[in-house]
């Protein structure tokens, strides 16, 4: 077999400095952003409300039996903080039952836990880098990510 046989037959290796810095290439068809697909996608026509500070006793379906007493939902993500907490988005179904969920549940108390209600949005902002798009808090002048400065 000669080398130029094996050359051909060998893939490319393409320098670290040419591939893209982003975690995911793949576009959601449910809102055309880069870097998710539609199962993780929070783009709804009802909104995306954010719950934070739960207890880290809190399971998936006690957070759906105390979000149903004020409005549906699609798809809950729930998640883990670094102090043990954790946070759960929603996609709601309508405006109106999200601004119930939130006015219901801002600011409850739940196993000596005040939790955090609001949507998404409230409070962050986007890094304007394509290739980054994470979510920063208001209080960061710099993406947590990518370090470029806030807009």
């Amino acid at each position: 077999m000669s080398s130029a046989a094996v050359s051909n037959a060998s893939p490319a290796v393409v320098p670290d400095a040419d591939r893209p810095k982003v975690r995911c290439t793949k576009t959601c068809r449910k809102c055309g952003m880069v870097g998710h697909v539609e199962k993780w996608c929070y783009s709804t026509e009802g909104g995306c409300v954010y719950m934070g500070d739960l207890p880290p006793s809190m399971t998936e379906e006690q957070v759906k039996e105390m979000v149903e007493e004020f409005g549906k939902f699609e798809h809950m993500r729930i998640g883990t903080n670094y102090d043990g907490g954790k946070w759960a988005m929603l996609n709601m179904v309508d405006k109106e039952q999200g601004q119930k969920v939130i006015d219901g549940l801002h600011m409850f108390e739940l196993k000596g836990r005040e939790i955090v209600v609001k949507w998404k949005e409230e409070g962050m902002w986007t890094c304007a880098d394509p290739t980054c798009r994470k979510m920063n808090f208001d209080e960061r002048d710099a993406c947590i990510q990518c370090r470029l400065k806030k807009r």
